[in-house]
């Protein structure tokens, strides 16, 4: 089946908010939106590279704009870095 881009983004939303467990089994007793593991494949195009990941802010903002106005202060933290070969700084016992 194909699902629209508007019924992802939905499903989406609904999986953020619930959890990949209770969205599987809500999927599964009420068929009304895609999988766990489809929602995993139309989410693989998106980059998470180092930047501004702006596929993830169009998705936010979609989100945000359909909130009552007391409930549109968003958020958004990031940290990035860079993770290097650890040096053993430990030491033999002197005999």
């Amino acid at each position: 089946m194909k699902w629209s881009p508007q019924t992802i983004r939905d499903a989406l939303i609904f999986k953020m908010k619930m959890g990949t467990r209770a969205y599987s089994e809500f999927v599964q007793k009420v068929p009304i939106y895609p999988s766990a593991r489809t929602l995993q494949q139309s989410v693989q195009h998106m980059k998470f590279d180092s930047g501004i990941l702006y596929d993830i802010l169009h998705a936010v903002k979609d989100e945000i704009s359909s909130l009552p106005p007391g409930y549109r202060t968003c958020v958004i933290g990031g940290d990035e870095m860079a993770i290097q070969e650890a040096k053993s700084t430990i030491r033999e016992p002197r005999k």
